[in-house]
C-alpha cells in the first residue's frame, strides 16, 4: 500500500491486521497507484510471500 494514498489511508488498512494477525502491511513510498509506482518492491514482496507457501 502507498503511504502517501489519499484514498486508502494507512491507519484504516492497519485495522485490518486486529482481524488478520498473520497478514503482512508494507507501506511503500507510494500513492494510490502504487502498483505502477513501485512494480519491482511490490513484485519482491509478492515473491517472497509466495516463497513461504512451498
Amino acid at each position: 500500500m502507498g503511504k502517501k494514498d489519499p484514498v486508502f489511508m494507512a491507519s484504516g488498512v492497519e485495522a485490518y491486521l486486529k482481524d488478520l494477525p498473520e497478514a503482512e502491511l508494507h507501506l511503500l513510498d507510494a500513492g494510490h497507484f502504487a502498483v505502477e509506482e513501485q512494480p519491482v518492491e511490490i513484485a519482491k514482496h509478492i515473491v517472497t510471500i509466495l516463497e513461504k507457501l512451498e
